[in-house]
């Protein structure tokens, strides 16, 4: 393979790989959200969280190869300023990118230490640092440049107009938030934008390459392109949806012993040792009082990451379910379920389910 054809294959298979990368990282990725929540994803899944880094750490290297061949294409004439100036800022910007894979490996080491309290209070304390006004800054930087470089394209006429509006679009899904369902819709316009310029420069001529004097998009060739990021998109979408039915959060029980009790005018008031096999690892406190035709309980679980609170209305039987309402520490903002199964000699197994 001559030097040419590399530096084209290469530029054009990064430009492929990139959208692709960010969609496996967005559903490899557990779950996201504030610091607790994160943390608390990060130790419940160590491993799913270190690959969904390094995929997004090869997705910032892909689109680094990427840019570094745009600028190829557009070398004089119409557009080539803004492909030039908007490759040069992105390449620049990949230092953001690339420490945000990083710190995504850090939250996973923060979450193995012992005193989560204290870590979670570094995170915190990291995430508000005035020095991360530069790191955002850049990342603002790369995701305007690459709407730039994108205009610069469609300028030099390599490009339909949809291929830069496709680019706005993804990226205004990035700035919205983090859920998966936002991730994934800004895959697919990813997949839009970079993997049909990557496949129109896997399909030129060595000769069209160095000259950079690729053929101008045509109405057919347009047409194409538009059914196969379309194409793309839906099956995007369709393998996002089975990836997010499949989705699990936390997951783990304890059995709680009451050891005391006490009326307290209608309800009841009792405390109880919670223990995972033979080990104490926590206590709770259970206030159960009529509402109506119902009993509510409402219970805080003190654990040593922190507490969860809980709110169960009993039934007739021995088994019974309710819902996570929240926490502190590890688990502030915690939201799921707690199914309640009665044991033998005044013992409940709880089982909680956190998204």
């Amino acid at each position: 393979m001559t030097s040419t054809r590399l530096r084209r294959t290469i530029a054009g298979s990064a430009l492929v790989a990139a959208p692709l990368l960010k969609l496996a990282s967005v559903l490899l990725w557990p779950r996201q959200g504030n610091a607790a929540v994160e943390l608390r994803s990060a130790a419940a899944h160590p491993s799913a969280w270190i690959a969904a880094s390094f995929l997004w750490l090869a997705f910032v290297a892909c689109i680094g190869a990427g840019t570094l061949g745009l600028p190829h294409l557009v070398r004089h004439g119409r557009g080539s300023r803004l492909v030039q100036g908007g490759a040069a800022v992105v390449l620049l910007s990949m230092l953001g990118w690339g420490a945000a894979g990083a710190l995504g490996v850090q939250e996973v080491a923060l979450a193995r230490e012992p005193n989560r309290t204290a870590m979670l209070a570094l995170y915190q304390d990291m995430r508000h640092s005035n020095a991360l006004f530069i790191y955002v800054l850049l990342l603002l930087c790369g995701e305007l440049a690459l709407v730039v470089l994108f205009a610069g394209l469609r300028r030099a006429r390599l490009v339909p107009i949809w291929q830069p509006l496709a680019m706005v679009v993804a990226i205004a899904f990035d700035v919205i938030g983090d859920s998966k369902a936002l991730g994934v819709a800004e895959s697919a316009f990813l997949v839009a934008s970079f993997a049909t310029i990557g496949v129109r420069v896997l399909r030129m001529s060595d000769a069209d390459w160095e000259t950079g004097r690729p053929p101008t998009v045509t109405a057919h060739t347009g047409g194409k392109a538009v059914a196969t990021a379309a194409i793309a998109g839906v099956l995007t979408l369709a393998v996002a949806s089975t990836a997010l039915a499949a989705s699990t959060g936390q997951t783990f029980s304890v059995v709680a012993r009451s050891y005391t009790s006490k009326k307290v005018g209608n309800g009841e008031v009792f405390k109880e040792h919670l223990y995972a096999g033979a080990k104490l690892v926590g206590h709770d406190v259970v206030s159960c009082q009529p509402v109506g035709k119902k009993m509510v309980c409402r219970g805080t679980m003190t654990l040593a990451a922190g507490t969860i609170r809980v709110v169960v209305s009993p039934g007739a039987g021995p088994d019974t379910t309710g819902s996570v309402v929240g926490g502190s520490g590890e688990y502030a903002g915690a939201r799921g379920t707690i199914a309640l199964h009665g044991l033998p000699h005044s013992r409940d197994r709880l089982t909680f389910r956190l998204r």
